[in-house]
């Protein structure tokens, strides 16, 4: 502890106060410095996609000489580069607030990594900030996606995969090139490239490029080597699982569905697929019991009573199919194909009025989707029942969906000749 003389008390008074008054008047000049920078700053950070180099705004230039001020008196601090970075960015003079992010950056200044993100100014980036660089990368993009800004969210994955590529940001960029199957094939190869082989996202990668070169079990094998590579395999086992369905290995698929099973009891989607992979074996027993099982996992769920009714009409057991389509309805009002195969089984049981009501239903339900078969079926029903107006209506509904031209003049002469007499 200092000891103070009674006599020099008040010298040291003085001092404090000086001393105090200099720090509190420091502080709140930069306080203020920092109000003058922070909302222009903000503006261009959030928004959708920053300027290349935003013209100058002049109430950043006072923030500019106090930062530049504080600095020479404290050249370590990192968060004062940031801000003088920041302040000379909204000035114009984005070469050095780029190279003020560096230094910042350097002395150990997280944020300014984001920063240099922000405007694309750095490509290559440490190991040890990259992934939080991606992560942000992809938080902005989906933000620009909610937007309805794309290009915006094409450039701001494509920044987080260049940062760390990964399964998460090549997903968000092969989601935007939809229809460009090179350059989906150019982020894959990428991915498979720039990840070492111990990384499950490297047979991710490897796996989904040969997906589009339809090398179905070249990928079904890359995903069974990801999965033993990751604590969290599920993904990985279903989608070795469908690989190996489309080229129907039935037995390597049904082993990596029950993988995925076991590797998320609660999620009933590996027990429907087995359901529909026993379906297209027609091993009837098999596909109830998957889908018994999914239903003892998640009773709220209508899809195992669909299915179920849905495999009931196939097996021509249209009662049972009636009580599980039912079901599903109960569970999921609104369901359209509840709807359609519930007026399939009533048209097999020869109640054409109620099958009429029950398609009519569908119809309605998925206009969304525009069936136009379902509202050709329907149409032929009508006329069936002698409704010629209200069955001309679902033929021409169903031509305004995409029904063949062809196809809809033969069912008009069937009606005109029904309807509309010689």
């Amino acid at each position: 502890m200092v000891k103070i003389y009674p006599r020099w008390w008040w010298l040291a008074l003085v001092a404090g106060l000086v001393l105090l008054m200099a720090t509190g008047q420091s502080a709140l000049a930069r306080t203020r410095a920092v109000q003058a920078l922070l909302p222009a700053w903000e503006a261009v950070r959030y928004a959708s996609l920053p300027p290349a180099c935003p013209p100058a705004w002049q109430d950043t230039f006072s923030a500019v000489a106090f930062f530049e001020r504080a600095l020479a008196e404290h050249p370590q601090d990192s968060l004062l580069m940031l801000h003088v970075g920041r302040a000379l960015w909204l000035t114009g003079a984005c070469e050095q607030a780029q190279q003020w992010w560096e230094r910042a950056a350097e002395a150990g200044q997280p944020e300014a990594w984001f920063e240099l993100l922000t405007v694309g100014a750095q490509e290559a980036w440490p190991e040890d900030v990259a992934p939080a660089l991606e992560q942000y990368a992809v938080w902005k993009g989906d933000a620009a996606g909610k937007a309805e800004l794309p290009e915006a969210a094409l450039i701001w994955y494509r920044r987080g995969f260049d940062a760390f590529p990964s399964r998460l940001s090549a997903q968000r960029v092969v989601g935007m090139l939809k229809g460009d199957q090179a350059a989906q094939l150019d982020i894959w190869d990428a991915l498979t490239r720039r990840t070492a082989d111990s990384n499950p996202d490297h047979w991710w990668g490897l796996a989904k490029s040969a997906e589009l070169r339809q090398q179905w079990g070249v990928a079904a094998a890359a995903y069974e080597r990801g999965a033993a590579l990751t604590d969290k395999p599920y993904d990985f086992w279903m989608a070795a699982g469908a690989a190996w369905q489309r080229i129907k290995a039935w037995d390597q698929a049904e082993a990596t569905y029950r993988a995925a099973a076991d590797a998320v009891p609660t999620s009933t989607s590996p027990w429907l697929t087995l359901g529909h992979l026993f379906r297209a074996q027609k091993r009837w027993d098999d596909a109830r019991a998957a889908y018994l099982q999914a239903q003892a996992i998640k009773p709220q769920e209508f899809y195992a009573p669909l299915y179920l009714g849905i495999m009931a009409y196939e097996m021509q057991d249209d009662p049972t199919a009636r009580v599980y389509l039912l079901q599903a309805l109960d569970l999921k009002p609104e369901q359209p194909s509840a709807a359609y195969y519930l007026a399939q089984v009533s048209y097999r049981e020869g109640k054409v009025d109620e099958a009429e009501q029950w398609l009519t239903q569908a119809v309605s339900w998925n206009a969304a989707q525009k069936p136009a078969w379902w509202a050709l079926q329907l149409g032929d029903w009508r006329l069936q029942l002698g409704r010629c107006a209200s069955a001309r209506e679902a033929y021409d509904t169903a031509l305004a969906w995409g029904l063949e031209q062809k196809t809809y003049e033969s069912r008009l002469a069937g009606w005109q000749e029904k309807c509309a007499g010689p």
